[in-house]
């Protein structure tokens, strides 16, 4: 078990080290409190897009048999063995809130409102490192599948190869500029 959290999470967890290191070289801090903020607000955002499993589980759809063996498992305190199911079955399930690109759209202007009205570091450096999750898992997803039509399930028909290079490219220039608002 420790292997498999360790192979889940030792890229997003790089990731949200660098990002960690380029927010405090950015920001220029030398306040130790502020470092602390911007290095514990990096690493929980790794693990808020895996909320969706727990959404999914307990509000979504509960009558589903994932969501049946991934509750036992909780209510058993096996911890373990429902990060292990969780890893082996998620590809089974569609339509997740926080894993399409309308959550990414959200999450972006979420990202620009935060940067812009708020001075904590740690909910500034929490939704950056979410959105850096979500386009690291989109990639992730598209590497395995080849296709990302699970992530623009809110789209009726199947996304055009010029639409996901225009989206991509928003995105990309988007996260740039919110890196400079920090």
């Amino acid at each position: 078990m420790i292997k498999q959290i360790f192979s889940k999470y030792k890229f997003p967890a790089l990731m949200s080290f660098v990002l960690a290191i380029v927010i405090i070289a950015l920001k220029l801090e030398s306040i130790p409190l502020n470092i602390a903020l911007i290095i514990l607000g990096s690493f929980l955002g790794v693990f808020i897009l895996d909320l969706d499993y727990i959404f999914y589980t307990f509000l979504v759809d509960p009558k589903h048999y994932f969501s049946k063996n991934v509750s036992d498992f909780l209510r058993s305190k096996k911890f373990g063995s429902a990060f292990v199911y969780i890893q082996h079955h998620k590809k089974e399930l569609r339509h997740m809130p926080l894993h399409s690109a309308l959550f990414q759209t959200c999450l972006i202007i979420l990202c620009f409102y935060t940067l812009i009205s708020t001075q904590s570091i740690f909910g500034k450096t929490l939704i950056l490192s979410t959105l850096i999750q979500s386009f690291f898992e989109q990639a992730e997803d598209y590497a395995e599948d080849k296709n990302l039509n699970n992530w623009f399930w809110v789209l009726k028909v199947k996304p055009t190869k010029n639409f996901l290079i225009g989206y991509f490219s928003t995105l990309f220039v988007g996260f740039l500029y919110l890196l400079s608002l920090i």
